[in-house]
Order: structure tokens, then sequence, then C-alpha cells
């Protein structure tokens, strides 16, 4: 309502009219409104409050719908990761039963050899003490 006191004032004034200062109003008693009138008014309130309701809900939606996309895609980045990590241990894996491999291997020709070699000694001291026996 001031708004609309204020540009009446304006027009006023531009006019040359007698209020070319601003007046001060001073209302004394009630105002009494008719029932229509504040019924129209609770309903233009409880429109405006709709409105604010289905605003901050499609508002908190949109928030909501774009932090599930958001999730989204970190999950398929999680999944993409998660999948190169099971290659990888797959691999480890792979490589660490062909080092088991290989080393029973090497332990196995080695102890081959000790064992040639130690039948070698056991058999020349065995001679040895023979001789010395004899």
């Amino acid at each position: 309502m001031s708004g609309l006191w204020e540009k009446k004032q304006r027009k006023g004034n531009e006019k040359g009219s007698k209020w070319s200062h601003s007046p001060k109003i001073r209302f004394e008693g009630t105002v009494e409104m008719s029932k229509g009138a504040n019924e129209q008014n609770a309903s233009i309130e409880t429109r405006a409050r709709k409105g604010r309701k289905q605003r901050r809900s499609r508002d908190m939606l949109s928030t909501l719908e774009s932090r599930v996309v958001h999730l989204e895609e970190s999950i398929g980045e999680v999944k993409e990761t998660l999948e190169v990590v099971e290659a990888c241990t797959n691999e480890l894996n792979r490589m660490r039963k062909q080092f088991k491999e290989y080393m029973e291997k090497a332990f196995s020709s080695n102890m081959d050899v000790l064992e040639a070699l130690f039948d070698t000694t056991i058999g020349k001291l065995t001679e040895k003490n023979d001789a010395l026996g004899a």
C-alpha cells in the first residue's frame, strides 16, 4: 500500500499540488474488513504459501536428483577402480604362484646337487676310513 501512496504523492508533487511535503497520516480506531475480503486475502496467502512450498519442494527435489546423479557417477567410478584392483590382485596371485613353482624347482635342483655332493663326500670319507682301518 505504501508504494501506491508514494506514487500518488509523487504525481501530486509533479503537478504542483498543495502536498509538497510528506504528510504524516495517523489512523485512529480500528479498520474492519468484510468477511468476503478477509477470506479472499486468506486464500491469496494460502496460494502464496503453497507456491513457496512447491518451489522449495522442487528445489529440494532438484538438489536431491543432482546428488543422486553424483552418487551414481561415484559408484560407477568405484566399480571401475574395484575391477582394476581385482585384476591386479589376480595378476599378483598368478605371479606369486609362478614364483613359488620356480623356487621349488630351484631348491629341488640345488637339493639334487647337494645330495650328489653329500653322497660323494660320504663315499670318499668311507674310503679313507677303510684305508686307515686296514
